[in-house]
């Protein structure tokens, strides 16, 4: 039985209602102490995770989530002022973009955390980045007490955004980048040629030549095994196996390198303006102005 209209627009008020109170403007650190925990519960239920990765995420995670539930104690939200709907805009946005921005920087130190294996020197290069990142908006968030009508022309919100986009893309790249003889630049391209009868159904066709291509992989491992393993879930009867390997420039370094410039340039942007609020403005503790 549908619900009358009258019900249905009550309820929908109330959840608007509710949802209100979690918006940035109002409560500006749940969100970011959100994505930590996330992060924490995915790590440990990971099996993937040696003890030296927890440790890598959960020291960071740890401090951010300290210092986010230290800040919520001195945060007063405040009353929308109606007469100046832009300011509250722009306060809205700024505390939206900080909390994304401090929860991307979360979330890609687990993800080069999960990609990382073993941690290398581009991941480790990544890995450093995230937590430059969070250090950044940590900061940013914890000392602002910004001017708001002197900043309009700047879109601080997308800013944050496309910053928070192109530490992504570098890190993601970075967990993909697969060092070859100490080098990321070059990457190794496996192909397996064989004789073999093909399971179709159950039922082996005739044996005969086949070859199959492999993703990147490291040229100085020795795994035949491993390859035959993955040839012998289509095919069985396998004889006459030849493995070639060459190696090729690896299109993720340009998009490592692309998007790790990307971020820097953005990043100094924004330590920039930290520098300036600093300087020309009094410490303010949590999200009042």
């Amino acid at each position: 039985m549908p619900l009358p209209l009258g019900t249905a627009s009550s309820i929908f008020s109330t959840a608007t209602a509710v949802t209100d109170f979690f918006k940035p403007n109002r409560s500006p650190y749940l969100l970011s102490s959100l994505f930590i925990v996330i992060c924490l519960l995915l790590a440990i239920e990971n099996p993937k995770f040696p003890p030296t990765k927890h440790f890598m995420l959960i020291i960071p995670s740890f401090f951010l989530i300290i210092i986010l539930n230290v800040l919520s104690f001195y945060f007063t939200p405040i009353i929308p002022d109606s007469d100046s709907k832009e300011t509250n805009d722009i306060d809205a946005q700024l505390k939206l973009s900080r909390s994304a921005s401090l929860s991307s920087g979360i979330v890609c130190i687990y993800v080069i955390l999960r990609l990382s294996d073993p941690i290398e020197l581009h991941t480790g290069v990544a890995y450093l980045a995230c937590l430059i990142h969070c250090a950044v908006f940590l900061s940013y968030t914890i000392f602002r007490n910004i001017q708001e009508e002197n900043m309009r022309n700047i879109s601080y919100f997308q800013i944050s955004f496309m910053t928070s986009l192109f530490l992504v893309c570098f890190v993601t790249s970075a967990g993909n980048l697969k060092s070859l003889d100490g080098s990321v630049v070059l990457s190794c391209r496996t192909s397996a040629s064989f004789q073999g009868a093909e399971r179709n159904d159950g039922e082996l066709s005739a044996k005969s030549a086949h070859t199959v291509n492999f993703l990147p992989s490291s040229c100085s491992d020795n795994y035949e095994d491993a390859v035959r393993r993955e040839i012998g879930k289509t095919f069985a009867d396998i004889s006459d196996l030849k493995i070639t390997r060459t190696a090729e420039f690896d299109p993720n370094f340009v998009v490592f390198i692309f998007f790790s410039i990307l971020w820097l340039i953005n990043i100094l942007f924004w330590i920039k303006m930290l520098s300036k609020i600093w300087q020309n403005s009094t410490l303010v503790i949590g999200e009042t102005t």
